[in-house]
């Protein structure tokens, strides 16, 4: 770079900028200071801007090439620049010179470094030519698939896919051929990334390059010594199925899948339990019939509980996916017995998954067999220890209302439910309380009224706000569902007489809370009738932030009124509120006043 360094600086300004242009380029190899080097590299743009397309081609290219070193910050920066680097080397037709510094980083034992590089090198793809492809990008994959290190040859696996889509027959088998090769590497890391390219390579080869070369990698994939490797392969079953008939799928796929579900390692068990729904859609309903369900039910019944979970998860998916005619049997006598195991696993996760899709399965075995079988195992998890099993459990009442009705469950809800709510965990206390207007709806009014209507009102005064916040919520969603009388008549009168029977200040915060949520679903004569009086109450209480409340209340409440009640009860409340000595409380009080002098002329 001897001759960008002697730049020619014409006139002063023009000195002073290649100047620091100079110094730039000098700052790309400072040994001492990382933090320079990197913050020159994020500045390549305007030094290429500098020297123009032929001089950056022909010289900084080469120099950035040299400043490449084991400092992974560097690099980093450098590939973050050469990324959108094309216009500066003179557009398409030079954007190959770009190809070498950044096949060098792709051999970087950063991987998140490689990655960006890979990412780089393809996006250089859309820019070059396709002849150009041929001809340079070809040798760097097949350089980087003969590396010494196995960074290369795991960074060459990632370009595969893209090089294979635009080469020539000729390109392609050799990129197969490196594929086969490198399938047997002997770093467990190459042979991932070989596992990691493998589903995209699967939907671009032909019919018989997938059975010549494709299948036989997934195969030594699949018994591969590294778990790290098998679990990644377990994933291509899918991709495999996708592209094969139920037939092909039989000879292909299948076998791989049954050692898959009883590897020694769970994390690849695991692959299988949590991918499975997926691996059924992509077998087909025969292979469902025959192979898949005796593959599910092994996996409920694992050693491993976070397979269980997994499996659990998909049981109720898995089932209304099989054939409708086996589907009731299938449930009856495949995945029930295993079901009555998972009801009282050790584990709580996975009972925690099994009370989230359990009640789903009422409809595929309807209201005889529900009541016989999964009723009893209904109420066991409702009694469960752990909180969020009985969470999900009422979470899904409805499927189960659907079918046989919610009454046989409602002795036993009614103590899940207030051991829930009085839970020392406020975030369990949270999540129940959003589940009242579902319980509520099922049930119906009388059932609210008789065992939840209290237990909501107690959740008004719950020391943590969101509760609070939520209780609130759900007595604007129960208005809603049970309607403006059921309103004036039960609910209102209690929430109004909170502030004055407890007379603390959560309490009056509460009541103008409330009424500024329940504003939206009241009628103007629940508003006259509740909402109006507590207003001329509160408006002259003696906490600031509540009076502050009170005004903002006030300016959405004025425009439900008529002139009547404004002059009778709400203008010497706007008055009192536009006067308050807190600024604060003045500012929202003038606001509501304004208000009210545009609606009541």
């Amino acid at each position: 770079m001897s001759d960008v360094v002697s730049m020619d600086t014409g006139p002063d300004n023009e000195g002073q900028s290649v100047g620091a242009i100079t110094q730039l380029i000098a700052n790309l190899q400072n040994t001492v200071d990382v933090t320079t080097r990197v913050q020159t590299a994020k500045e390549l743009k305007a030094i290429a801007t500098a020297l123009g397309p032929e001089r950056t081609r022909t010289e900084l290219i080469p120099y950035v090439m040299g400043c490449l070193d084991d400092e992974d910050e560097v690099a980093d920066a450098i590939c973050d620049a050469l990324i959108d680097f094309v216009p500066y080397v003179g557009g398409a037709d030079y954007a190959f010179v770009l190809l070498p510094p950044l096949e060098a980083v792709a051999a970087g034992e950063e991987a998140a470094t490689r990655s960006k590089a890979i990412g780089g090198i393809t996006s250089l793809m859309t820019a070059l030519p396709p002849i150009a492809i041929v001809k340079h990008l070809l040798p760097v994959v097949s350089r980087l698939a003969a590396g010494h290190w196995y960074t290369q040859r795991s960074s060459a696996c990632g370009l595969m896919p893209t090089l294979f889509r635009v080469a020539d027959s000729d390109g392609q088998a050799k990129i197969l051929e490196w594929l086969s090769t490198l399938s047997t590497d002997q770093s467990a890391m190459v042979r991932r990334a070989v596992a990691e390219a493998l589903p995209e390579m699967i939907g671009l080869v032909d019919k018989a390059s997938l059975q010549g070369v494709i299948h036989p990698v997934f195969v030594r994939l699949m018994q591969d010594l590294q778990d790290s490797v098998r679990l990644l392969a377990g994933r291509l079953c899918i991709d495999m199925a996708r592209v094969l008939t139920e037939a092909e799928t039989s000879v292909a796929v299948l076998p791989q899948v049954h050692k898959g579900v009883k590897d020694a390692a769970w994390r690849v068990r695991y692959v299988f339990a949590e991918r499975f729904t997926d691996l059924q859609a992509a077998c087909g309903p025969l292979i469902s019939r025959t192979d898949l369900l005796p593959a599910f039910v092994e996996l409920l019944g694992d050693q491993e509980s976070e397979v269980r979970a997994a499996a659990a998860k998909q049981t109720l998916n898995f089932c209304l996916a099989l054939p409708a005619d086996i589907q009731v049997e299938a449930v009856l006598k495949g995945v029930l017995p295993k079901l009555q195991t998972l009801v009282i696993d050790e584990a709580q996760h996975v009972r925690c998954a099994l009370a989230s899709i359990i009640m789903g399965l009422a409809s595929i075995i309807g209201k005889e067999h529900t009541i016989s079988f999964l009723l009893p195992l209904f109420l066991q998890l409702l009694k469960d220890d752990f909180s969020d099993v009985r969470l999900n459990m009422i979470s899904n009442l409805e499927a189960i209302n659907k079918v046989i009705g919610i009454d046989q469950l409602a002795q036993a809800l009614e103590p899940a439910i207030n051991e829930l709510l009085t839970n020392e965990n406020w975030r369990v206390r949270l999540a129940t309380i959003d589940l009242i207007p579902l319980v509520a709806k099922q049930l119906g009014v009388e059932y609210f009224e008789a065992e939840l209507a209290s237990k909501c009102m107690d959740a008004l005064q719950d020391k943590i706000f969101n509760v609070r916040a939520a209780a609130i919520d759900v007595m604007s969603k129960l208005i809603v569902e049970f309607g403006g009388e059921w309103a004036k008549v039960s609910l209102l009168p209690r929430v109004m007489r909170l502030a004055q029977e407890r007379n603390t200040y959560i309490a009056r915060m509460v009541t103008v809370m409330a009424i500024n949520r329940l504003l939206d679903v009241c009628s103007e004569d629940l508003i006259v009738l509740f909402f109006v009086p507590m207003i001329t109450v509160l408006h002259a209480d003696k906490v600031p932030n509540i009076r502050f409340n009170v005004a903002k209340v006030v300016a959405k409440t004025l425009p439900r009124l008529d002139r009547a009640t404004y002059d009778g009860h709400m203008k010497a409340v706007v008055e009192a509120l536009a006067s308050d000595m807190d600024r604060d409380v003045n500012y929202y009080g003038r606001k509501a006043r304004a208000v009210a002098q545009a609606q009541f002329k």
